[in-house]
């Protein structure tokens, strides 16, 4: 199991959401990032997020396939309210399977690695729209897996 790629979404007019593409995923990229930008608007709906908030936040979303429902799933965090860069941001966690959400477990062990990977990433950054610019390396995170 690995991830194939990355892609990334705006919002503010920024590039504020980074996405995975889990191997169990056999859509392309564009109907991938489509069922995340309809999560996202579903998750706005509900008012779980608010995509009009402070642009000083941002999220990962980690986009797979459940062969035991037949359902695609993103797990997707959200990072906000931190103090000062890169300061210790709050994470509040979704998942969409389907296109609802789900609660339940967040995320399998290879999200918790990927989700790592960020993180080291983040702290050697020097602001948002830096780090924002950055990606890790899928080759590293999938040797890890």
């Amino acid at each position: 199991m690995s991830f194939l790629s990355t892609f990334r979404l705006s919002l503010f007019g920024e590039p504020r959401v980074r996405g995975y593409v889990h191997d169990s995923q056999s859509g392309d990229t564009q109907s991938v990032q489509r069922y995340c930008t309809t999560s996202l608007a579903f998750l706005h709906q509900q008012g779980m997020i608010n995509l009009s908030a402070s642009p000083a936040s941002w999220y990962i979303g980690l986009v797979w396939y459940d062969s035991s429902s037949s359902a695609d799933v993103l797990d997707l965090f959200h990072f906000s309210n931190y103090q000062g860069w890169p300061g210790n941001p709050d994470v509040r966690n979704f998942v969409v399977h389907h296109g609802v959400y789900q609660p339940g477990p967040i995320t399998c062990t290879q999200g918790i690695i990927l989700l790592g990977q960020e993180e080291q990433l983040r702290r050697r950054t020097s602001s948002l729209e830096h780090y924002l610019q950055q990606t890790v390396d899928l080759d590293l995170i999938n040797k890890l897996l």
